[in-house]
C-alpha cells in the first residue's frame, strides 16, 4: 500500500449486540500505531 503499511488486517465476527471485548494487545497495537508518526494521533494534534 502507499501508506506503508505492513502489517495485517483481521476480520472480527459480530458476536451480537452489545460492546465488543478487545484483548489488550490488541488495544496496545492501535494506541501505538495512532500515535506513530503519520498516525491519527499526529495529524489529530495530539502526537
Amino acid at each position: 500500500m502507499l501508506d506503508g503499511f505492513a502489517g495485517r488486517y483481521e476480520a472480527l465476527e459480530d458476536r451480537g449486540a452489545g460492546r465488543r471485548s478487545w484483548p489488550t494487545d490488541v488495544k496496545l497495537r492501535i494506541v501505538r500505531e495512532s500515535h506513530a508518526p503519520g498516525g491519527n494521533g499526529q495529524r489529530g494534534g495530539i502526537g
